[in-house]
């Protein structure tokens, strides 16, 4: 009976390690492709040359809302 608890418990913790291990590997691996990505982008940037300006235009966000959106509703102040 100890014979087994020791086994299941043996099994429990390899399970939890192996988990706990292979999540370490995962996040390392993802936090060097990110990393090797931030150089990257460092490097682009860097690649200007001194004094060049860019500029970059948003678009403006236009509302369009049609007539037939909505009802108008008139409304009055109350005063109390």
């Amino acid at each position: 009976m100890i014979v087994g608890l020791l086994r299941t418990l043996l099994i429990f913790a390899l399970i939890y390690y192996s988990i706990k291990f292979f999540t370490w590997v995962y996040m390392v691996y993802r936090g060097l492709n990110k990393s090797s990505f931030n150089t990257r982008m460092n490097e682009k940037q860097q690649k200007k040359k001194e004094g060049e300006v860019n500029i970059d235009y948003a678009p403006k966000n236009k509302k369009i809302i049609s007539k037939d959106n909505g009802d108008y509703v008139d409304f009055e102040d109350l005063d109390k």
